[in-house]
Parts: C-alpha cells; structure tokens; sequence
C-alpha cells in the first residue's frame, strides 16, 4: 500500500497494473539489502498493481510533461531502523504516460542499473538501490530484439524536481500546497516549523544536490542525463540510463549517445545542477511568498549562493584526494586545477592516478610525461607541509577519498550481457566490493578493463 502517495490529489498519480509476465522469475536478487527490510524474492512472484507517478521535466533545455511511462510505485516498505522507503519497478508495463511507448524495458539495462547503483552505494555515494532483476522471458525491440527485465529499486523517495514542475503547471494553488506539505512532511519534517517552509525546502534541496554531485565527482561519474525529471530532492542518485565513468581525465568526456552537445559532460555537472535548482526555484515561487517578484528575490538569494557553496564542497574534496587540508586557500584552489589539467593534457587515468598517489606507488610514465610530473610532484609535496593535519591523518583522508576501484565501463558491458548468469554478476560484485579495500586486488580485476572502445556510447535503455 503506498499510504502516503495515495494521499495526494489524483492528478498526481494514475493507479496501474503490471503486464502479467507468464513465464517471469527473479533473475538478480539483492540478499543483503532484502534482509534490511525484512524482504524475501517470494514477495516478489505475483505483482499485480501500483501507482504510475505523474511528472514533468526540462529534457535538455526543453519543458516536456512526462511520468512514469514504464514504471510504478509498488510499495512503501520501511528498512531496521524503521526509515520508510519507497519501491518502485522500472519495466512492468504501459501507463497512461508512455507517450507511445511500450513501457517495458530490457533485462541487460535493468542489470545495468542493478550492477551500477549497488557499485555506487558500495563507494558511500547517496543512491537509490536494487532489490531485484526479473526476467520476463519475453523479448522486446530496441536497437536489437533484447529479453526484457523489469527492476525492482528502492529510495527515499522518487519525487523529482519535475514532480514539483508538474505539480506548478497541471495542479490548482490548493493541490500544489498539498502535494508540497506532504513531500515536506515525508522528506524534511524538520523543515515543518520553519518560518518559510518552503524557501528552506529550496535550500536543503540545493544542498543536498551539491553533497551528491561532489561526490559524482570525486569517482568520476557521469550522469549522462541530468534533465530535471532525473534530480531527485531527496539527493539520491537516480535513474542509471546513460552512465559512465571516466577513465582518463577529461572534463568534456560525454558517453551518452543523445548528449550531442555536451549539454551533461562531466565538468558541467555543476552547472547543470545550478540550472535544475532554478527549474526548482521557479516552480516554488508561489508558495515561497504571494507576490512574485518578492518570491523571485528570495529564491534569488539561495541560488546565488551555490557557486561558492560548491567550490567550497568540490575544493575541499579534491583537497581531500590529494591529502591536504582547504580552508579557501587560493594557492590550492589553483594547484587542483593545475592538477586536473596535467591529467588532461596527459591523457591519465583519473583513479589510477589518485589511486598510485594515496598508495605512494611509482608511475610509470613516459618520459616527456615524467618530466612534467616531477615538479607537479615537489609542488604537491610543498603544499602538504601546509596542512591541519599529520601525515597519518592525510594518509587516512586520502584512503578515504580515492577509491581502489571504480565499475569501469567495460566491466559493467561485459557484466550485462546476455550470457552472463546471475551466479556470475553476483561473484563479480562481491569481487568490486573485494576491491575497493585491496589495493592489489584492485590492479589485477581492473587490468583488462581500463580502456573503453573508441566507439563506445552509453543509451537511455527504454
């Protein structure tokens, strides 16, 4: 039963039901994140019926309404600790906002995500998870004809920054307030009391964002479709279509096959999330104040904030990476960006690079890269006698902040191919997970998978 959904107007939400897969069975079952909730794969064999949420978004620039064309809420299910979740299914079927869409979606995009969102959870990034892959034992046509899947995830909440864009455009003044409370009440009960409710719901939103998109950077995620339906404001990554991590540095790297523009490249994250937080912004101003140029200000002032609230997040975590401290220090703020441009002009691996520095390994550079590295290297090392902590201290930071292992690209391919078994997929998360805290284990399974094919793209998968 989804109690709190359920409350909203009906113009949020259609009640729908899953195609009935005849032949269907749980192909990937997430163990340990079932036993948090106290939930067995047998719960899963019959799903009949849920809510299809009504949604809209900015989709590259452009205002589109939308909604869950292939997905429902299924259930709210609460974890141990009696922290409500909700769980919804990626796949089950057409709803009323499929737009001429078949709402299903393959199994290898759906053990995609399954692989990708519990790689992401495991390097302590804010994520929705997976609970389980069905295989539908259909087939569906997408640029091939694939077996279909349907994914079962769970989150805080799937209200995005479009819901709320919807909520301004397609509800009356009463509803929106409504819908708003309840979100508020669900996500930030806290924010209940607050004087302006929801001129704080904007700034905890802003700065739930900039924790997560920092920590996107600092593994070298990309999103890939950073449209406004895909910001979540409860700060959780979401929706794992076209993905991807950076091998060597480059802030301009797009894998996504529809970003022709590089509108979501990896150094634009940041802007594109001050550009969702004004969608945001915009949508809110009724409820921020009555008069909306009184509103416009206020919303003004909070998202003028966020440059220097994330140079601030982004400087002291790439600090972080390189083991020193970041109060606001100009001569820092220029090293991580000296740094970050010696990785791009040299064409270097962006973990492996950090990765060697936290474990004090040799590089094994070409010489005309050797003989640039060596005064980076003196600078850096300068630059750590000016810090707040021991060398024990920036040690423990560093392995903190730098990962052993990423899921690289052509890992999670090879993993969501259609030979593979779930038997194998399980065994080759647990050997990522192995990874992140085995510096040699880590070299040996990323060995084979550090480059990408000179073609390679990543797709929606719907």
């Amino acid at each position: 039963m989804i109690e709190w959904y359920k409350k909203l107007p009906q113009v949020f939400y259609c009640e729908v039901n899953s195609v009935p897969f005849r032949d269907s069975e749980i192909f990937l079952w997430n163990e340990d994140l079932g036993k948090q909730f106290a939930i067995s794969a047998c719960d899963f064999k019959q799903v009949h019926a849920g809510l299809a949420m009504a949604y809209a978004g900015h989709q590259f620039g452009h205002f589109n309404m939308l909604g869950d064309g292939r997905a429902m809420l299924l259930s709210e299910v609460k974890d141990k600790n009696k922290v409500l979740f909700d769980l919804h299914l990626k796949g089950s079927g057409p709803t009323p906002y499929s737009r001429r869409g078949d709402g299903l979606a393959s199994r290898s995009a759906m053990v995609r995500e399954f692989i990708v969102s519990e790689c992401m959870h495991a390097l302590g990034i804010q994520t929705s998870r997976s609970l389980f892959v069905i295989d539908t034992h259909e087939t569906i046509v997408r640029q091939n004809i694939e077996q279909g899947g349907v994914l079962g995830r769970l989150s805080k909440s799937l209200i995005r920054v479009g819901t709320f864009e919807f909520a301004r455009a397609a509800s009356s003044a009463a509803e929106f307030k409504f819908f708003a409370d309840a979100t508020i009440e669900r996500l930030y009960p806290e924010l209940c009391s607050q004087e302006n409710p929801y001129l704080e719901l904007l700034r905890r939103v802003r700065d739930e964002q900039i924790a997560l998109v920092v920590q996107w950077m600092r593994v070298g995620f990309i999103h890939g479709v950073m449209n406004t339906d895909n910001m979540s404001i409860a700060g959780e990554t979401i929706d794992y279509g076209p993905c991807a991590f950076l091998n060597a540095y480059d802030e301009n790297k797009v894998y996504s096959s529809i970003d022709r523009d590089g509108r979501y490249a990896f150094g634009r994250q940041s802007a594109i999330t001050q550009w969702n937080l004004w969608a945001f912004a915009h949508s809110l101003l009724p409820l921020i104040h009555e008069k909306e140029q009184v509103a416009l200000e206020m919303a003004r002032e909070v998202i003028a904030e966020f440059p220097d609230i994330f140079a601030q997040a982004y400087y002291t975590m790439m600090c972080s990476k390189l083991g020193m401290t970041y109060t606001g220090e100009e001569k820092k703020k220029v090293f991580v960006e000296e740094t970050l441009s010696f990785l791009q002009s040299n064409e270097i691996d962006y973990t492996e690079f950090f990765r060697g520095l936290t474990h004090n390994r040799e590089f094994q550079f070409k010489p005309n890269i050797a003989a640039k590295f060596e005064p980076w290297k003196m600078a850096w090392n300068a630059l750590r006698l000016d810090n707040q902590w021991t060398h024990v201290q920036s040690e423990k930071i560093m392995l903190a902040s730098n990962p052993n292992a990423i899921p690289r690209n052509a890992w999670v391919e090879e993993m969501i191919h259609v030979s593979r078994s779930a038997e194998e997929i399980q065994e080759a998360l647990v050997s990522f997970k192995h990874a992140l805290n085995s510096y040699e284990f880590a070299l040996e399974f990323e060995k084979e998978y550090r480059t990408d094919r000179a073609e390679y793209q990543t797709f929606c998968g719907t």
